[in-house]
């Protein structure tokens, strides 16, 4: 596993300055008018830490905070963004950290987060499994 590697493009605290297309995004997830609005305007950090073989990613977008550890290449059960059980599984390749949340409920759409480095800053592509897919993303500056 490449932990250094991961550790030195991903870890630290990062603060959000750029979206596209969030608004669709989290309306596929359900996601209330007034919430989502919120989101869009929100400009939340995010502090992710690595330790051997799992990830950890704090979410802190004032009015709400998320916690996710996962350990890489371990199917776990885990509550989806919009509240649904399911499972979780993390993985490390091509250089970028890629989480897929699977919804218990087969009619539930899967959803995938990529974490890559562009440069100097953070990119997370939000994918929503569906058709057509729907793909959003944000822009993170590490503080």
């Amino acid at each position: 596993m490449a932990t250094d590697e991961m550790k030195s493009k991903f870890e630290g605290k990062w603060k959000l300055y750029k979206n596209e297309n969030i608004d669709a995004f989290f309306s596929d997830v359900g996601v209330n008018f007034l919430v989502r609005k919120m989101i869009a305007a929100g400009s939340p950090t995010q502090t992710i830490t690595i330790n051997d073989d799992s990830v950890k990613i704090d979410v802190d977008a004032g009015f709400r905070k998320r916690e996710d550890v996962i350990k890489l290449n371990v199917e776990e059960d885990k509550t989806t963004e919009n509240g649904e059980p399911g499972k979780m599984m993390a993985t490390y390749e091509d250089g970028k950290i890629k989480f897929v949340q699977t919804p218990n409920d087969p009619k539930s759409t899967v959803t995938t987060m990529i974490r890559e480095r562009e440069g100097e800053e953070l990119v997370l592509v939000m994918i929503r499994h569906k058709n057509p897919e729907i793909v959003a993303k944000r822009w993170f500056k590490r503080l």
